[in-house]
């Protein structure tokens, strides 16, 4: 029987094991709707109701997440919910302060 050499023993060794290996799952910043953040996959953010997810970063919910949220203000009460701009025109606000949060109301 012919014998096999190291580097082609070696070669198919890792081929082996590129095969069995998953891929791997970029992490990133989730942030919810209160502006805390976890790390995590997007699918992970997605199934756990996270509302922005960034690919890449620390969790930092002053610099992540707050960037793009604001505070939106509905009247007549002038209630106050932490969106994103879009997300305030989606439902009508009539203000929204970029990067401001609720407590205290703005």
């Amino acid at each position: 029987m012919p014998r096999i050499g190291t580097n082609l023993c070696i070669a198919l060794f890792f081929i082996a094991l590129l095969v069995a290996t998953p891929c791997y799952s970029q992490t990133g910043v989730c942030c919810f709707p209160d502006a805390s953040c976890q790390v995590m996959t997007e699918e992970e953010c997605t199934a756990a109701e996270g509302i922005h997810w960034v690919e890449g970063e620390i969790c930092d919910p002053a610099y992540i997440c707050f960037t793009w949220l604001g505070a939106c203000c509905y009247p007549p009460t002038w209630e106050c919910f932490l969106l994103t701009e879009e997300q305030c025109d989606e439902f009508e606000g009539s203000l929204w302060i970029e990067g401001e949060t609720c407590e205290p109301a703005p």
